[in-house]
Parts: structure tokens; sequence; C-alpha cells
């Protein structure tokens, strides 16, 4: 799979983890701002601490690379990383080399190794008399307690007066009597404003409550699992319609570089000067939807990700057991609505 105005950066194996919201300034610290970043996407690996960083134009990621490109050493955390920035497409080879001088000058050493290829990293193995080297293939929160000296919250007594008229149950209250299932963060602290309520006659029927902070909300989402509730059949397909293309897209360099290539080839099928109607309405149309479609989907694939990675920067800066950073959190908050609006755009 390749790609598209993508880079990596490699964060080693820190010990503790670095947290997300330090990653996030690590990449706008690179000199991009918000508007030039379409998804920040961890990546899956074992040991190593890994993201993908996609950005809307491709002069972007050449000039990272370029600048920032390769093994460096930076302060993150108050603690020395050795950072690697390098294309996802390019493969990778570990190459050893034995027999080299005992006083020989690593950096010499990689600049005649350049013969090879582009050196991402070069540093002396535990084996005695080996050098080992990476070179690619391609050569050239405060949580309020509820009790206590808190102020009295007039919709406090309200909600439990009308849920207890009702006969209703708290969900949670009930599921989880020991945990706090705030779902609200504000300057003064945090709240369990959103509940689910049932009727005590089937509050046996409810086996699940969690919290979801998936979304670019200030608020959690409560999702909970009811056995009594009727399975939702799956809805059809919607019949074929009109269909128009996104022309917003079409000023994402990924997205023509794919039009452009396709158009190329299109063009030189010989049904064009033979029927160019036909090859309007059975090549061109249905080839330009189909690559539009699924630039589409990747597109929002990537929006998801970069959604979740927001929310679990806002989810560490609300962890129960650190103070809060308003400013922080209202900053970022604030952030990834403004980067919402504009991805969606």
């Amino acid at each position: 799979m390749r790609y598209e105005d993508t880079f990596e950066i490699g964060f080693g194996n820190p010990f503790p983890r670095l947290q997300l919201l330090s990653v996030y300034r690590f990449v706008t610290g690179l000199g991009l701002s918000e508007s030039k970043i379409l998804a920040i996407a961890p990546v899956l690996l074992v040991g190593d601490q890994v993201v993908r960083v996609t950005l809307f134009k491709t002069a972007d990621v050449t000039a990272i690379l370029n600048q920032h490109g390769g093994v460096r050493q930076h302060c993150i955390e108050g603690r020395q990383i050795n950072v690697l920035i390098k294309d996802p497409n390019v493969e990778e080879r570990f190459v050893r080399v034995f027999d080299y001088p005992a006083n020989a000058n690593m950096e010499v050493m990689k600049v005649r190794l350049r013969e090879f290829g582009t050196v991402l990293d070069l540093r002396r193995d535990r084996y005695a008399g080996a050098t080992a080297g990476m070179i690619s293939c391609l050569t050239g929160q405060l949580t309020a307690p509820e009790g206590g000296n808190n102020p009295f919250h007039p919709s406090r007594s309200c909600v439990g007066g009308f849920s207890g008229g009702l006969e209703l149950v708290d969900v949670w209250k009930a599921l989880r009597p020991r945990d706090s299932g705030h779902t609200y963060f504000h300057q003064g602290g945090s709240a369990r404003i959103d509940r689910i309520y049932c009727s005590r006659s089937i509050r046996q029927e409810f086996t699940l409550i969690t919290t979801d902070t998936t979304y670019v909300t200030d608020h959690a989402v409560l999702h909970a699992a009811c056995s009594i509730l009727p399975v939702i059949p799956t809805p059809r397909p919607p019949r074929p319609s009109i269909w128009k293309l996104n022309t917003k897209i079409l000023s994402e360099d990924a997205f023509r570089r794919q039009l452009t290539t396709f158009i190329r080839h299109a063009a030189a099928l010989p049904l064009k000067s033979v029927n160019v109607v036909t090859w309007w309405d059975s090549v061109f149309k249905p080839g330009v939807k189909r690559i539009a479609q699924s630039y589409c989907r990747r597109r929002a694939s990537l929006i998801k990700e970069m959604g979740q990675f927001y929310q679990n920067c806002l989810a560490e800066i609300t962890d129960p057991t650190t103070e809060l950073d308003w400013p922080t959190f209202q900053a970022l908050r604030e952030e990834a609505r403004e980067w919402h609006l504009r991805a969606l755009m």
C-alpha cells in the first residue's frame, strides 16, 4: 500500500511512552500549521512508538523530509529522544559493516555509505568490529466530588425528584457505583450531567454501560447494552442516483495526481478516437467516479483517525489522576473543532 503525501515519525521505544499531546506538539513544531495537516495516526507496532502524518500538499511533505529527514535527537518531555523522520513508502534495509578501523569517524563512514542509498541511521553495534546501519532501498484534570463542600445545585434535586417520582433507575450508578462517570469537563472541574435512566422492572436487562470520547465535542457519549432492545435491521442500499463530483477535493495534491494519471491513460485508449461518446460514458465517467469515491473513502478514514487522535489528547489532559490544565484543554478543543470544520468543507 502506498501512502500519499505522508511521512512517518518514529520515537523509538521510550519508557514511559510519550503522551499524544507531546507528539502533537512535536509535529506542529516542525513548522506545520494545523491547516496543513489532514491526519495524525499512531501506527500499531510492538515496542516502537510511531505516528504517520498525512498532509494536504505534496510540497509540504517534501520540505519536511528534506529539512528534518533522518535520525536527530530532540528534547521531548524533558528526555533526549532519538527521532526518525522518513518516507513510509521507501523500503529500508539493515546492513552490518565489518573490519573497519577502531578509530574510524562515524560521520565519514555515513558519507561514504550514502553512495549506496540514503542513510537513515548509523551506530556502533554491540558485536565487536561491526557497524549497523539503516539504508533506504531507493538509491539516490481536576475531578470535583459530588458530595462534601461542593455548592448545592438545584438541577441535582430536580433530576433526583423526577427520576424518583417515576421510579427510574440510574443505569450508570446501578452498574458502576464506584465510578464517577463524569461526562463533561469545564474550567472549574468536571461533572456527570449525561445520564441514562430505565424502569426498575427492566433494570436487570442492562448489562453494560461505558463512555465514549471519540467525538470532537466537550461531552462524552454514553453507551448502554440492553438485551430487550430489538435488533435494528440493516438498511437497504440506496437505489442508483445521480452522482456529482466533489470539486473541492480537486485542490488536494493526492487526488489531482491520481486523476491526472487516469486521464492520461484513458486518453490513450483507441476507443476515444473511434467513438468518443462511448468512451466518455463507458470509460471516462465511471473511471473518475471510481477514483473519487476511493479517494473520499480513504480521506474519511484519515479524518476519523485524526478525530480519534484529538480525542485521545483531550482524554490525556482530563485524566483524573493529573491536574487539569484548563487553558491547554480549551485551546486544543477549539483547535480540534476548527480542524474538523476545515476537513469537512
